[in-house]
């Protein structure tokens, strides 16, 4: 592989940079980005959210916010300032206060009875009367009737008694903390020990309903205090602030809309349709320098992906396509899971069709830009790059498209964990987790659905042939291999042979094996339509060549090349294998026939028996080529041995060499010499004793059995170039 900046040379700009290849991926780059964008600036106006209604669908952040509850705010310092102790101070002179009370309402009793007894007509009952009356102006709304009764018929020594005991009482009480809520538990504990005097019923009554009207609260509100108090405890309530993370539900669909959720979705923009400009650019700006940088890392890293527009194409047209397939979902169904949107599928998907590398080079892109679409957290975020790295570790290692079956479960089962996990070490609620885990299954296998269906779509549409898809055609029951295999077995022999010999080659040189298997098993599908005019296929004695002028066996001998590119397209077999099909034999000449020719008087142009081409453009192609001619010409040996097999691999080789036919195939002399050690290995072990080719008179060899022209057509006259 020749080095990245040697290639990147190749892609020099010209006045018209659409017309170069570098310009014709700048471009993809543009309309990539340009794409992408409309998804990122799409923003469509949202059915209307109407307070103390329900949500007609559900609506998530797309950004950070923050926003001041006031309503939350005001009530949670109402709360605080309901909270603060009211302050009270101490009446020193409550209780000298209220035994003066009781003392004046005795002292009133006892004028009253001097009123009544200035009056000598009067009976004992009227006198009573009158006093009670007299009473009743001032202490009537706090003492029964017969209470005062009671007092007005107090004698004074028993008017003495009865108002020391209520002050005693009085003084009792007063002695203990009293506020105003407190008086009526006062007032009840006094009239319970008044209830325990020695006195008589009247008299207890007495000095409880005088005890209870003098009695007040020993604590007083200090309302300046309080109110200064409670103004601290509001300013120290912190305001209530909502925040909403990048796709965190606002509000569900169905559920009746807050006030609060009102103003979130106006903070976020939903009513007015109103997008944030500068993040816009910003985000436009992150997404442009995304794809330069994947582009140059593609460039250095991996130049053959870099030069094959096709794959750049194809790569640009699953990211575009993912951030449009999340937008439409999204917006059509806003309450989705992120776990069920099948982003993984990039992923596999540019494994299976590219490479790893790729595959991983793609994770990044379509994490990054989802995430620029507000579809994903940071948790989120981790959690797909590791279901994408087990996957595109699970596509690595498929051998058979069927394999896809039970990589697509590994990928379900790790994204159903992953999804699990994330979730619980971001909550830590176990419920939201299972659910989590529930919808990761589901996304995995969606993506693996979504994989399996598009894998044969996009190879065909970008006419990318995939490891999957040679490993298909390198199965004996493929339809054209069984039908070569029943027209023409011996070249299916020889095909099978072929495909080892280059297929251990590619991987001592680092080619890629599979394609040159596959390469091997289908260069000479061709000998199909006319199996007998082929060595490997002629019974003993039955050539008809023998009978054939050399320009018409020139003729069918090429015309295989032709005959097998046309039923590989009859196949729709992929491109590739379809090239080494066409250079297997590059512009070789077909020397038996044209020394015939000469031999028979003719004087033929060798250009005429040269095969049409063109040379080997890739190493597999020539390692096909070196193979199909090494093995016919060793096949072909009377005794091999060791050193004979070996020199036989050399002379095909050099031919091919002298004759420019590796020219265009990238391999290096070193490269060659290790194909000619692989080559002589295997033969030396498949071999053992066949009748040795002979060599081309016009080359001066003398002394060998002089080869048939079924002969030369099998494999070429060693280094003379045969089919």
């Amino acid at each position: 592989m020749a080095a990245p900046w040697k290639k990147l040379g190749e892609l020099k700009p010209s006045n018209d940079p659409l017309s170069t290849a570098l310009g014709k991926r700048v471009a993809l780059a543009v309309v990539t980005v340009l794409l992408i964008s409309g998804a990122l600036v799409l923003n469509p106006t949202p059915a209307g959210v109407t307070e103390d209604v329900p949500a007609p669908r559900t609506y998530r952040a797309t950004r950070p916010i923050q926003l001041v509850d006031e309503g939350a705010t005001e009530a949670a310092r109402l709360a605080a300032a309901e909270g603060v102790a009211s302050i009270f101070v101490q009446d020193l002179h409550a209780g000298s206060d209220a035994r003066a009370d009781v003392s004046d309402f005795f002292f009133a009793v006892e004028e009253t009875q001097d009123l009544a007894s200035e009056d000598p007509t009067l009976t004992a009952e009227e006198r009573a009367t009158r006093q009670v009356a007299a009473l009743q102006d001032e202490y009537g709304d706090e003492i029964s009737d017969e209470a005062l009764l009671a007092a007005v018929e107090l004698t004074e020594a028993g008017r003495a008694e009865v108002s020391g005991e209520t002050r005693e009482l009085v003084t009792l009480i007063l002695r203990d903390p009293i506020r105003e809520e407190d008086l009526e538990d006062a007032r009840q504990t006094l009239a319970a020990n008044a209830d325990l005097l020695r006195l008589s019923p009247g008299q207890r009554e007495l000095v409880s309903e005088v005890g209870q009207s003098v009695l007040r609260p020993t604590l007083t509100l200090d309302e300046e205090a309080t109110v200064l108090a409670e103004e601290e405890a509001r300013d120290a309530v912190d305001a209530v602030v909502i925040s909403k993370q990048t796709g965190e539900n606002i509000v569900e669909r169905g559920e009746v809309v807050t006030a609060v959720q009102v103003e979130l979705l106006r903070a976020m923009g939903v009513f007015d349709n109103n997008t944030d400009g500068l993040a816009t650019l910003a985000s436009l700006a992150l997404l442009a320098a995304m794809v330069l940088a994947a582009g140059a890392y593609l460039a250095f890293y991996d130049p053959e992906v870099w030069l094959d527009l096709r794959e750049l194409a194809l790569l640009a047209a699953l990211l575009v396509a993912t951030v449009w397939l999340v937008r439409i979902v999204v917006w059509l169904v806003p309450e989705v899971s992120p776990y069920l949107l099948p982003v993984p599928a990039v992923a596999m998907l540019a494994t299976l069709l590219v490479n790893p590398r790729v595959g991983l080079l793609m994770a990044v892109m379509t994490t990054v830009t989802v995430a620029l679409l507000g579809f994903s957290t940071g948790v989120y975020v981790v959690a797909v790059l590791v279901v994408d790295i087990a996957a595109i570790v699970a596509m690595a290692q498929m051998r058979m498209r069927s394999h896809l079956l039970y990589a697509g479960g590994f990928v379900t089962f790790v994204m159903g964990v992953v999804a699990f996990l994330a979730t619980l070490a971001s909550t830590s609620e176990l419920e939201s987790a299972l659910v989590a885990g529930a919808y990761g299954l589901i996304g995995g296998l969606l993506a693996s659905v979504l994989t399996y269906g598009l894998l044969p779509v996009l190879e065909v549409a970008f006419r990318v042939t995939t490891d999957v898809r040679l490993l298909e055609l390198a199965n004996p029951g493929h339809p054209l291999l069984r039908q070569l295999m029943r027209s023409a077995p011996g070249t299916y022999n020889h095909s099978i042979t072929t495909a080892n010999l280059a297929e251990a080659a590619a991987e001592e040189i680092g080619a890629n094996p599979l394609l040159a298997r596959v390469g091997s098993y289908y260069h000479d599908v061709g000998k199909i339509k006319r199996p007998m005019f082929f060595v490997e296929n002629q019974p003993p004695g039955q050539n008809p060549h023998d009978k054939a002028a050399p320009t018409l066996s020139r003729l069918v001998i090429t015309s295989h090349v032709k005959d097998g590119v046309e039923l590989a397209r009859e196949h729709k077999l992929p491109e590739e294998v379809l090239a080494v099909i066409q250079e297997h034999q590059g512009t070789t000449v077909i020397q038996y026939f044209y020394d015939k020719a000469s031999e028979n008087g003719a004087q033929p142009s060798e250009t005429e028996f040269r095969y049409p081409g063109p040379k080997p453009r890739s190493p597999e192609a020539a390692l096909v080529m070196l193979a199909d001619g090494s093995e016919a010409a060793v096949r072909a040996l009377a005794k091999p041995t060791v050193p004979k097999i070996e020199q036989t691999v050399r002379r095909i080789v050099k031919s091919r060499l002298d004759d420019g036919q590796l020219d265009e195939s990238e391999l290096t002399l070193a490269q060659v010499e290790d194909v000619i050690g692989v080559y002589t290995r295997m033969l030396t072990g498949v071999y053992h004793s066949r009748i040795e080719y002979g060599r081309s008179k016009a080359r001066g060899t003398s002394g060998v059995k002089k080869p048939t022209a079924a002969v030369a057509e099998g494999g070429g006259l060693e280094d003379e170039g045969g089919i």
